[in-house]
């Protein structure tokens, strides 16, 4: 997503904030979905929510990927 056109960034968000949202089950993917939303940037900002609520994931592998990509979205 990283190489992707602005528009296209931005309008992915939606998309996989609500997959973060509904991502129970699967930790890999769950971590995706934040490592993507992190790869966005600031453009993510919407989601960013979502990745706090993540930091307090029981799997380590999403809190990590969720607070890389809040450190993106703030441009930290």
């Amino acid at each position: 997503l990283r190489k992707a056109d602005p528009e296209t960034r931005r309008n992915a968000v939606p998309t996989l904030a609500a997959a973060l949202r509904g991502a129970r089950s699967d930790a890999n993917h769950r971590a995706s979905l934040a490592h993507a939303l992190g790869e966005i940037g600031p453009a993510a900002k919407e989601a960013e929510s979502l990745l706090v609520a993540a930091l307090e994931d029981k799997d380590e592998g999403v809190r990590k990927a969720a607070a890389e990509a809040l450190k993106s979205i703030r441009g930290d």
